[in-house]
């Protein structure tokens, strides 16, 4: 949202200010689920604050020497040359590779680390040797999700563990470590292109040593099933994704599912089950799109959907433009009205529309300005508005209206 940042350089002290100018907590600590990579950044701040060390000297005192882990380091200076690293890569709205800044990103604790497969597989032998290392109960952190402290924990029907995994991807880079009990494997994945098609890789490779065949899941390049118009329109909206919002939308006949930093093109197997490309993961949704069932190889998600609030229109747009500013970002954004519709301008001018709900609250297709609650004061002028994002990492940042 403090779209300054995109394209330059982002320090620990730049991530750790945008922390410490937050003005209170999304929700009470246990009540709810959030996924945050504040907590990270904030414990390697820590450690530095104790040792009296960086927490890159502290990690390969500590980590990386011990473990033999030699070609693996963390990086906190982007003007620091890295031999035989991978430049990062992305694909472009035009499906054309494009060089991407992810290296100019340079925050850590929930990131920031450099490696090599031969060298996680290091950590992993590491893992095996410590009972304690892991805590792979999660529900006992969160009743009803299957992930936490950055670990997902797959169960089968029979509440047997299928699979331990840890995955992230940002700007050109994606990562997979993932555990099998079943045929004792580990799987590390790392490309130099963010891609949630690499997800299902770790999972590929499992599936051959497997005495139990699993399907492969069609390709971009298989025959596709017909799906009708209004039938994908009953799928698009929001689903409550172990209080994660899963949203879908449909653009020019084809259901996409959004992601933080852009949306993949599902592929139709039938009319209820859809397929993210060279992957092993499937949508299926019942025929209403009441339900939506996130299905893996070792385990499924079932996902309510949560009720959408129907646009309505207004007569009179003109009482919610303006200037507003948020004091946590110092960042201020223009809300215009153009044909009857109210639009948003982020600094760098990106034009995000907004629909109407109810009362005063609006929404948009927009990762980041998701939702947009307008609040009044006692003489019902318009003070300012709160913002959430998507998956409610950001929820209710206050925007003053000038």
């Amino acid at each position: 949202m403090q779209d300054e940042f995109y394209g330059k350089a982002l320090t620990q002290e730049n991530a750790l200010s945008l922390i410490y100018a937050q003005k209170e907590l999304n929700f009470t600590p246990g009540s709810h689920f959030g996924y945050s990579n504040s907590g990270y950044i904030l414990l390697a701040t820590v450690i530095e604050k104790i040792t009296k060390e960086s927490f890159g000297e502290w990690l390969e005192k500590n980590v990386f020497k011990p473990l033999g882990m030699s070609h693996t380091k963390l990086i906190d200076n982007y003007y620091e040359i890295i031999p035989k690293r991978a430049e990062p890569y992305q694909k472009s709205e035009s499906n054309l590779y494009q060089h991407t800044w992810g290296t100019l990103w340079n925050d850590y604790g929930a990131s920031g680390i450099y490696s090599t497969v031969p060298d996680i597989l290091k950590w992993q032998l590491f893992a095996h040797s410590q009972k304690q290392l892991l805590r792979l109960d999660t529900s006992k952190l969160y009743s009803s999700s299957n992930y936490a402290l950055g670990v997902t924990v797959l169960k089968n029907e029979i509440n047997e563990i299928e699979e331990i995994s840890m995955s992230g991807f940002g700007f050109g880079y994606t990562s997979i470590l993932a555990y099998f009990p079943k045929t004792k494997l580990d799987v590390v994945v790392l490309g130099n292109i963010k891609d949630q098609a690499l997800f299902g890789k770790a999972n590929e490779i499992n599936s051959l040593f497997r005495s139990d065949k699993i399907e492969p899941n069609i390709n971009e390049n298989s025959k596709q099933a017909e799906v009708p118009l209004v039938t994908l329109a009953k799928y698009a909206g929001s689903y409550n994704m172990n209080n994660t919002n899963a949203e879908f939308i449909v653009e020019e006949g084809i259901l996409y599912a959004l992601n933080p930093k852009g949306k993949d093109a599902l592929i139709p197997i039938n009319e209820t089950t859809f397929s993210v490309p060279n992957t092993p993961v499937e949508f299926i949704f019942d025929k209403e799109g009441k339900n939506m069932i996130l299905k893996m190889p070792n385990g499924q998600i079932v996902c309510p959907r949560i009720e959408d609030k129907k646009e309505t229109v207004l007569t009179n747009l003109n009482e919610f433009t303006g200037q507003f500013y948020s004091d946590e970002l110092n960042v201020f954004i223009d809300l215009k009205t153009e044909d009857n519709t109210l639009t948003i301008y982020s600094p760098k001018n990106k034009r995000i529309t907004l629909s109407h709900t109810e009362n005063d609250s609006f929404n948009s297709k927009d990762w980041s300005y998701h939702l947009i609650q307008f609040l009044r004061d006692s003489n019902k002028k318009i003070i300012g508005l709160k913002v959430s994002n998507t998956d409610e990492r950001v929820c209710n940042l206050w925007f003053e209206k000038k």
